[in-house]
């Protein structure tokens, strides 16, 4: 094999990678994403269930 052959494989090989690598990055963006709107959803709802504890304990009035 000449160097000549294994510098365009190379290249496409590490091309091949760094796709890959851009797409793993880009999944777990989006998964990032989900994983932080559901944390604002259980938050929403423990702060709907700790008013709701105060209201039912005599804590608190209703809003």
């Amino acid at each position: 094999m000449s160097i000549a052959w294994d510098v365009p494989v190379l290249v496409t090989g590490l091309g091949a990678v760094i796709g890959v690598q851009q797409r793993r990055i880009c999944n777990l963006r989006e998964r990032l994403g989900h994983a932080r709107e559901q944390l604002a959803d259980k938050s929403q709802q423990l702060e709907a269930l700790l008013l709701y504890a105060n209201v039912v304990s005599g804590n608190r009035r209703p809003p």
